[in-house]
């Protein structure tokens, strides 16, 4: 006889926060990660925090990633909040992927971060196109207001037609000229000679996810795009997409 899913859970001990259940924070662990005073690892799921190696040997970075985990601790720390669970169990590195708000403001803390520019949104986050949706536009409200990390060099948009010599993960704006590849593998380039233009990658099985979401390569030439993710070099500089949350269409 099958078991459901939270039958074994109460046979392995094992709780997950509930919808909107109220728990203290007391530790960041870093400015995406809270741990709760019954020890459970909180992730602030669809954030990317900076990082003190973001740009190199320059001190730009460093600061902007120590503001970051400052602001978390102030804004959560002693705090009880309210959590909402977006898988039913622990990541690879036991941390529960949830929204966090704040008990009393209702402050929403992946908004703050990312209206604030403390954060990117990472490559896939979890959850529905609305809950997308409100993030991107947090972040983008950051941006235009050049706060927090946007007006640091390593973290501006990237022009897609122009040589990126970035590391690591990079937001990238342009319009794709083509679309490629074999049955495996499909690639979107962003100019002529894909040898050494900026190229998007894609294995199949995400090929269809893109298809589903409206946004596969082939639908999507000509059209202009931010995507994100994190840069490697195979003949120019690549993104290997891994979800449909990596590309945004801006034109309507």
């Amino acid at each position: 006889m099958r078991l459901s899913l939270a039958i074994l859970l109460i046979l392995f001990g094992l709780r997950f926060p509930a919808a909107a259940e109220p728990l203290r924070v007391s530790v960041a662990e870093d400015a995406v990660t809270l741990r709760l005073a019954d020890k459970r690892i909180i992730l602030l799921d669809g954030l990317l925090a900076p990082d003190a190696d973001d740009d190199g040997e320059r001190s730009e970075a460093d600061k902007i990633a120590a503001a970051a985990l400052a602001r978390l601790i102030e804004s959560a720390v002693g705090q009880t909040v309210r959590l909402n669970a977006l898988l039913e169990a622990p990541d690879r590195w036991n941390r529960i992927p949830a929204d966090v708000h704040l008990q009393n403001s209702n402050v929403w803390l992946q908004e703050r971060m990312l209206q604030e520019g403390l954060a990117r949104i990472g490559p896939c986050p979890l959850g529905g196109p609305e809950r997308l949706k409100m993030l991107r536009a947090a972040e983008a409200s950051a941006r235009t207001a050049r706060r927090g990390l946007w007006r640091i060099g390593a973290y501006q948009i990237r022009d897609a037609m122009k040589p990126i010599k970035a590391r690591g993960f990079v937001l990238v704006e342009g319009i794709p000229l083509e679309s490629g590849g074999g049955r495996s593998v499909r690639y979107l380039n962003f100019a002529k000679d894909w040898r050494q233009d900026f190229t998007l990658r894609a294995t199949k099985a995400v090929a269809r996810r893109l298809d589903k979401a409206n946004l596969g390569f082939d639908a999507v030439v000509e059209r202009k795009l931010l995507v994100r993710g994190w840069l490697v070099w195979r003949n120019g500089p690549m993104l290997d997409i891994n979800c449909p949350q990596q590309i945004e269409a801006l034109d309507p």
